[in-house]
């Protein structure tokens, strides 16, 4: 990483950490030692998170790191473990960060500082580029995001916070009024809808969640059942048995779901949208825990995240074809694709990063 020609550089050997800084020319080298591998990585990541909050940045060609390695760091605002959205564009990677409002920024290709593109009341939970613009999900109102910053509410505030936004091949699904919405986002053309009244799990949280492909739509508005519609014929089909579809995204012909709250259930599953079945060659990450998932733009490949690491997976092959560390992350990042090769990170202790995936 560097800063003002300045350079700063970590390397790790088992449990003795190797960092070289300076100008170019006039580098110095120190090694240290520690007990164990980890107390070596948390000592290194400490030093380099106070170097990116003083505004060095890692910014290298993808080509010129390891598989599994990031190519670009960079601060974006205060430690924040809430929503985590983040997303690209061909000319910039978008997200936020929570100050005394939310700020939506933009973080140009060309240039290393953000450019501040909206401040909101309401907490961003979620971005979606269009072809007619950027939208957001504010609180549980979707939003256009104008030039000037304002966000514009297309929909209106839901008695109960579950707002839900999706888009894929032109459409967006989302909450309002009561009802759930296809529509056509070129037109304004409202394709589907359905009445549903989200089902307050146990008694604390309201069950709403989504998908959108260009073939099928999903959701889930109470607990153990998640319904799939095919766009050309309106058929249904209902997966039943999981406690609380948190999360879902369509990979290629399949669904996969993140379960919250199942007990003794995988907690993330893929299901086909022509059976309903689980894909008998998917092998799911153990444990139980609040997974992230990302499909990339082709439709072939899925990361899940869990705390700091990050698996990724081919459609339909049953063994995961790399398994990274996201680094800083405390809790968890928020994950996007950027293109087929590369994983956007949103990373709770306050950065951005760019992951080479192959």
């Amino acid at each position: 990483m560097t800063s003002e020609n300045a350079g700063y550089r970590t390397a790790l050997d088992d449990a003795t950490v190797t960092v070289t800084s300076g100008r170019p020319g006039r580098e110095r080298s120190s090694s240290k030692t520690f007990e164990d591998r980890y107390k070596a990585i948390d000592w290194s990541e400490t030093q380099e998170r106070a170097r990116l909050r003083k505004g060095f940045r890692l910014d290298a060609p993808p080509e010129t790191v390891p598989v599994g390695s990031p190519f670009l760091q960079q601060a974006c605002g205060k430690s924040y473990t809430g929503m985590l959205p983040v997303t690209a564009t061909p000319s910039a990677i978008l997200t936020t960060f929570h100050d005394d409002a939310d700020l939506l920024i933009s973080l140009n290709r060309s240039a290393a500082e953000p450019r501040l593109v909206a401040r909101s009341r309401s907490l961003i939970r979620d971005l979606a580029p269009t072809g007619q613009g950027l939208l957001a999900l504010a609180d549980h109102v979707v939003c256009r995001v104008e030039a000037s910053g304002d966000l514009v509410p297309l929909t209106g505030s839901p008695s109960q916070p579950c707002g839900v936004l999706a888009v894929a091949a032109g459409r967006a699904l989302w909450f309002n009024d009561g009802r759930l919405e296809l529509t056509d986002l070129a037109t304004g053309t409202l394709e589907w809808h359905r009445a549903v009244a989200p089902e307050l799990y146990d008694g604390h949280t309201d069950l709403l969640t989504v998908a959108l492909s260009s073939t099928h739509l999903a959701f889930a508005a109470r607990s153990g059942e998640v319904v799939i519609r095919s766009l050309a014929d309106g058929t249904e089909m209902s997966l039943e048995g999981i406690d609380f579809p948190n999360r879902m995204a369509f990979w290629g012909d399949f669904l996969v779901v993140h379960d919250l709250y199942g007990k003794g259930l995988a907690p993330v599953g893929v299901y086909s949208t022509s059976t309903g079945e689980p894909a008998g060659w998917w092998l799911p990450p153990e444990g139980v825990a609040n997974y992230r998932f990302a499909v990339s733009p082709g439709g072939s490949r899925l990361a899940v995240g869990s705390h700091c690491w990050v698996t990724c997976y081919r459609l339909g092959q049953p063994a995961a074809e790399l398994t990274f560390r996201i680094d800083h992350a405390v809790r968890g990042a928020g994950l996007a694709w950027d293109g087929e090769d590369a994983l956007l990170a949103r990373v709770d202790a306050g950065f951005i990063a760019a992951y080479r995936v192959s």
